[in-house]
Order: structure tokens, then C-alpha cells, then sequence
């Protein structure tokens, strides 16, 4: 999954808490079920940078990468 803009946030470790409406699951089951089923993170690293986010914070499965490069393959 491409992240841009504010969702780069998702991939920051404790970020993405609560839940996002009633009767779903927390945010934090969400995201483990991704990541079991091999999902990945690849974000702007533009975004991150604006926001002034660490990239040391990143979850397992993120990475910083550019649009171009996430289609490549």
C-alpha cells in the first residue's frame, strides 16, 4: 500500500489506535492482519520528511519508497 501525504502516519509505530467506527475492529487488529498476510507500506519519503516524522519509527513491514518504484516489478 502506497502511503502519501497524512496517511503516512499509519506506518509510524503507535499511531494508528482506537477504532475507526463502531462495530469495527481496532486499528491495531487491522493493521496486524495486514502485515500477517504480507502486506507492505511504502511511503513517500517527501511526506515523511514534511511532516518531520522519524523513519526509525516505522512499523516492520514500511519502507520509505517513491511512487515510480512501487509499481517497478
Amino acid at each position: 500500500m502506497f502511503l502519501t501525504k497524512e496517511a503516512v502516519r499509519l506506518a509510524i509505530d503507535g499511531v494508528a489506535t482506537g477504532v475507526a467506527c463502531e462495530g469495527c475492529p481496532p486499528l491495531p487488529d487491522l493493521l496486524q492482519r495486514f502485515a500477517d498476510a504480507g502486506g507492505r507500506y511504502y511511503m513517500c519519503p517527501i511526506c515523511l520528511d514534511a511532516k518531520k516524522l522519524d523513519k526509525g519509527d516505522l512499523l516492520a513491514n514500511a519502507e520509505l519508497s517513491r511512487f515510480s518504484d512501487s509499481r517497478a516489478g
